[in-house]
């Protein structure tokens, strides 16, 4: 079916409030569907020609031009009132949100407030903890976006929506950041909640519908059916009534009930990626940091918390795990392809880019075709030293760049090949980086490596690596790595 995109944008688009809005009718459909586009659409409705080309139901699609997980500068209000304006039109039941990642966030976070059902892929749901996981343009807006005070936490909004009669699909897969955060939704206890969760056995953070609208349709045929479906409860003795009149005013008040205090009782233990979360002032202990002991497990990190930052109360684990890399040792001049340096080697393929050591740690380079140029560490000797599938590697490198940015990356041969974490270095000074290791074939030359790609931005530089340190471990931040480093 042919249709004219421009013509229904020019017919039907509207400004409500400073928002570009697109409302598609459908005749003898009493439904609606809310469309919310993705991070760094821009302009660009979610699915447009897709849904249109297709389309069942009433439509309504809204944009996040500024990258604010659509809080905007008001915690969401203007965009959840501009969805209100036309839910209200509708029987209720009858409104769905569809969205993913930072648009999966806003569709919870609008159907928790506005009372409607959502289907998110893999949404975040605590900003904060979403950015131990994120890649660099997420994290730099969801960066602005906490300091700009607009961040809502969907797990203490569920709770406290306990009136919620909406239903609420997650689907997600492996990812990292997608499985800590639908942790949190799972724990959520409001007094009444609809909610379905999908786990498809995927590692990719991407919108897994991708344009098949008959399996959309289908999640919100079943979305809807459960909505129908009620349980009711009859009758109680008093006691059992007691018991549920102090559960529903420990909601109503954030007061958490012993069985959810996840810092534990005794120890006042947590997660790393769970800090975000602690309010009272105290001594804790981080489970899950630190390097790894002669058991192959991580002893964690005992913090000092002032009710606003945390701090290292002292190191856990000895220097001796901790492995510096000096980049003083790489002798002046040219820097010619597979040029080896103690366990260390360059790739500057001849024509692609030009690549000068002056000595020092100082390198200039120079982009000319390509891209792919850079200084390759080995890190297997940490194979000997107890490191085993699963375990993490920690680097830390303090380095000078002038224009533009390089690229760290901490990786592995596994299973099915070459895999690594990466970070973007925009600015001088020192940086930290942590890499989960699934799997590692033991027998190839990059079963660990760390690399420092110079042009994966395309522009030529001058870099001064100062020093570059690795640990068998998770060592998160720059103070945690210093100050194992010299305990």
């Amino acid at each position: 079916m042919s249709i004219d995109i421009q013509k229904i944008i020019s017919t039907h688009e509207k400004t409500i409030n400073g928002k570009k809005v697109l409302f598609v009718p459908k005749s003898h459909s009493d439904k609606l569907l809310v469309l919310l586009s993705a991070h760094n659409q821009k302009n660009n409705y979610f699915l447009l020609r897709t849904f249109l080309e297709n389309q069942t139901d009433n439509l309504l699609f809204l944009t996040d031009t500024n990258n604010t997980w659509y809080l905007d500068n008001d915690k969401g209000k203007t965009y959840a009132e501009i969805i209100s304006s036309y839910s209200n039109n509708f029987p209720e039941g009858n409104t769905c949100i569809f969205g993913s990642s930072m648009a999966g966030y806003a569709a919870i976070h609008f159907a928790l407030k506005n009372n409607l059902h959502c289907l998110a892929c893999n949404p975040q749901v605590s900003i904060e903890l979403s950015l131990d996981y994120g890649w660099h343009e997420l994290n730099k807006n969801m960066l602005r976006t906490i300091n700009n005070g607009g961040a809502v936490n969907l797990q203490e909004l569920a709770e406290q929506q306990s009136n919620h009669t909406g239903v609420i699909f997650i689907i997600h897969g492996h990812a990292p950041i997608d499985i800590a955060n639908v942790e949190l939704i799972l724990e959520a206890t409001p007094n009444h909640r609809k909610l379905i969760t999908h786990t498809i056995d995927s590692d990719d953070h991407a919108m897994p519908f991708g344009r098949d609208i008959e399996k959309v349709n289908a999640a919100l045929d079943l979305i809807f059916a459960f909505h129908k479906f009620n349980l009711p409860i009859g009758a109680t003795q008093s006691n059992i009534k007691i018991l549920k009149d102090n559960r529903h005013h420990n909601n109503r008040h954030g007061i958490k009930r012993y069985y959810k205090n996840w810092k534990g009782s005794d120890q006042q233990s947590f997660a790393w990626n769970r800090r975000h979360f602690l309010q009272n002032p105290g001594i804790y202990f981080c489970r899950d940091i630190g390097l790894y002991n002669s058991s192959g497990e991580k002893t964690g990190t005992p913090f000092i918390f002032d009710g606003s930052e945390l701090w290292q109360l002292k190191s856990a684990m000895p220097c001796d795990k901790i492995h510096d890399f000096s980049a003083d040792e790489v002798p002046y001049g040219p820097v010619s392809n597979n040029q080896a340096i103690g366990n260390a080697w360059f790739r500057a393929p001849d024509g692609e880019c030009l690549l000068h050591s002056d000595g020092g740690g100082h390198f200039t380079a120079k982009f000319i075709t390509g891209k792919n140029c850079y200084f390759n560490i080995s890190l297997n000797h940490f194979l000997d030293s107890g490191f085993k599938n699963g375990h993490e590697i920690s680097c830390m490198i303090d380095v000078e760049v002038e224009r533009g940015s390089i690229t760290l990356s901490l990786g592995a041969h596994g299973i099915s090949g070459y895999y690594q974490a990466n970070k973007i270095i925009e600015s001088s000074g020192r940086h930290t980086l942590v890499f989960h290791a699934d799997t590692v074939n033991n027998k190839h030359r990059d079963a660990l490596f760390a690399r420092i790609y110079f042009l994966s931005d395309g522009k030529s530089k001058s870099i001064k690596i100062n020093s570059i340190a690795f640990a068998h471990g998770n060592l998160p931040t720059v103070e945690i790595f210093e100050s194992t480093k010299n305990d």
